[in-house]
């Protein structure tokens, strides 16, 4: 156990233990940095637009500023002292930024055709400080995979075949990614604009106290049900997790709390963490943000971002279905209570104490869908909703003062520093894959593995969403993953939605999939238990985030594609297929079942989960067939464990 721990401390290094604590001086820089950081693209962004690439660039020289500041450059290094290099860097992310600003339009007419010295110089510094923000920030994966992309770019004529490219020389290559194909392409024009905006709101939501209103409504509404705790995680995971992105990041804010509440109830370290940690990565798959993706998927599919929104819903509603019914029957099987009464929150006291805090993210889902406006104007309103509900009552009035505001500001720029830096990482990889055709041939070479045949492709992209997925950010991964392996999935008959979110989808649930899976890892440090044991009972757990993307490849209802009536009987029959799913997982359904039983339940709950007359009727079927034997007692053990609840309710 202690071996495990300290594998742990090494392997799991969260953003804010990588931080620095920047001495006084340099903190009042930092500050006046990020407030023209932020005054600067809200002007830009909401008063008066200016070039794609003049915006990308300042966004990415103000987001190095603040990570060579805020990000040692080793953890070893005193986190309370600036190192001399990190000044370098910062000062010549701040030269790099003069340089575009006032020369942007000729770099724009040049890049990657007829570059100047200075831009080569320029180009370097950028590319360089880049894989140095990203290693520092997000670890050396990243960087490698950077690395490894842009000496394709400068060597890959060598290689022969398929992989082979023309020759370019070393200008043409730093030209060509000093622009808006390469590193300033559509991963870092998604984050400046719709990454910012929504930061921004999710920092004023947590700074005026929301996320904790989002905490306690959960325990309100689920912590004195059967096996409360659990039910608590899946709700604030999936509240907060829907709006921060990070499945790491919300392990870490809401496991804290809910799993030694789990713990204590009596559920086993191990699926406590586990439980933690499907619920935070579901956060990633859930509507509105997705983790950042849902604007890079909407920007490279050219669809409006609520066509996303609507496509994601049933799938978040499936997956946590099934993790709802999961811990239901385990609290059942070992018949685990709720919290105590006087550990419980009530609804009425959760408005009283934080006022109308809740609501901004159904404001921001109003303006969205409903009203259909843009993601930066939804973002927009939904921030200042959060001030204007802040006000309405007396406990939260304090939270939006000058000060509090401040901090938000503060806040916004330092936790868009990993994302804006991992998509800028992301964009040597496009660039690259751009100007070498790199994923045409990735393409083909799919094709020909496949031989042609979408199973045996699609197997391929998962395997290699997931791999990218283990060591980056889902959403560098996916716009890693998508640009090479998008295309070939369209081209072999795969309508373009259902092929982008089946990448993503295996990009988000990597941090639940061993041998790497941070999430897991984040809650089994927390959990106090083996990262093996989390992992495995998690990505076990977390099962129909694996199974979904098939199913909507071949049948898009499931993507609110179809009439009204097909989409109603999908989702119908799918859940019961996931709750079928979650008793042959737990194999438990009001009694303990035999083997015979789950697999006769594993096989109800795909015929459910696939549309279909003729696959609903085969599970119907099936469904009957395992109440008799219910009834009969055939398959069947013991009611319940005789382990007595920890918590009485």
């Amino acid at each position: 156990m202690a071996r495990d721990a300290n594998q742990l401390d090494k392997q799991i290094q969260l953003e804010e233990d990588r931080q620095r604590t920047l001495p006084k001086n340099i903190m009042y820089l930092v500050i006046a940095a990020s407030i023209v950081f932020v005054l600067w693209q809200l002007y830009v962004l909401f008063i008066s637009p200016i070039d794609p690439l003049l915006l990308r660039a300042v966004h990415i020289s103000f987001v190095m500023i603040l990570g060579f500041l805020y990000f040692p450059l080793s953890d070893k290094m005193r986190k309370d002292k600036v190192h001399f290099i990190d000044f370098i860097l910062a000062a010549g992310a701040l030269a790099f930024m003069y340089y575009v600003i006032t020369g942007y339009k000729g770099i724009t007419l040049r890049s990657g055709v007829n570059p100047t010295q200075l831009d080569i110089v320029f180009g370097v510094i950028l590319i360089v400080s880049i894989i140095e923000l990203s290693r520092r920030t997000t670890g050396i994966t990243l960087p490698i995979i950077a690395l490894v992309f842009l000496l394709y770019a400068l060597y890959g004529a060598n290689l022969p075949g398929l992989l082979g490219h023309p020759q370019y020389s070393f200008k043409r290559v730093i030209s060509f990614l000093f622009g808006v194909q390469g590193i300033f392409s559509e991963p870092v024009g998604v984050s400046a604009t719709f990454v910012f905006m929504f930061l921004l709101f999710g920092s004023l939501l947590n700074t005026s106290g929301g996320g904790e209103a989002i905490i306690d409504f959960a325990k309100s509404i689920a912590g004195g049900k059967r096996g409360g705790p659990a039910k608590v995680a899946i709700l604030s995971s999936a509240l907060f997790g829907s709006i921060s992105g990070s499945a790491v990041a919300n392990v870490v804010v809401t496991g804290t709390f809910t799993i030694p509440l789990m713990k204590k109830t009596g559920y086993d370290n191990h699926f406590a963490g586990a439980v933690e940690a499907v619920a935070s990565t579901g956060g990633q798959i859930t509507p509105p943000v997705l983790g950042a993706a849902a604007f890079l998927i909407a920007e490279v599919l050219g669809v409006p971002y609520s066509k996303i929104v609507l496509a994601t819903i049933i799938p978040a509603l499936l997956y946590y279905t099934c993790l709802f019914a999961v811990v239901d029957f385990e609290a059942a099987k070992k018949n685990l209570l709720g919290l105590s009464g006087d550990e419980l929150p009530k609804v009425k006291q959760v408005f009283k104490k934080h006022g109308l805090l809740l609501f901004p993210i159904v404001v921001l889902l109003f303006f969205l869908v409903v009203v259909g406006l843009s993601p930066l104007k939804s973002a927009l309103y939904s921030a200042a909703s959060v001030i204007i509900f802040a006000l309405a009552n007396q406990n939260t009035r304090k939270s939006v003062a000058p000060n509090k505001l401040l901090e938000t500001v503060i806040n916004a720029p330092k936790d868009l520093i990993t994302v804006a830096s991992t998509c800028a990482a992301a964009g040597i990889v496009v660039g690259t894959m751009s100007l070498t055709g790199l994923g045409h041939r990735f393409s083909i070479l799919l094709v020909e593995l496949s031989a042609g045949r979408l199973i045996p492709a699609l197997l391929l992209t998962m395997v290699v969403a997931i791999i990218l997925g283990m060591g980056v950010p889902p959403v560098a991964a996916y716009a890693i993953a998508g640009s090479a392996i998008g295309p070939a999935l369209v081209n072999m008959g795969v309508p373009p939605l259902a092929a982008h979110l089946f990448i993503f989808y295996f990009c988000a649930v990597s941090v639940i999939t061993p041998p790497v899976a941070l999430a897991a890892y984040a809650a089994a440090a927390i959990a106090k238990d083996s990262m093996w044991k989390v992992g495995v009972t998690a990505f076990r757990l977390g099962i129909t985030g694996f199974i979904i993307p098939y199913v909507f490849i071949y049948n898009q209802t499931l993507l609110m594609q179809g009439t009204p009536i097909e989409i109603a009987v999908s989702f119908i029959t799918a859940i019961i297929g996931v709750v079928c799913l979650a008793a042959s997982i737990q194999g438990w359904f009001t009694r303990i079942l035999k083997w015979p039983l789950r697999l006769l339940l594993t096989a109800v709950a795909f015929s459910l989960i696939i549309p279909g007359i003729k696959t609903d009727l085969i599970g119907a079927i099936g469904i009957v067939i395992f109440f008799v034997c219910l009834k009969l007692k055939v398959g069947v053990g013991a009611v319940a464990e005789e382990a007595k609840p920890k918590v009485q309710a």
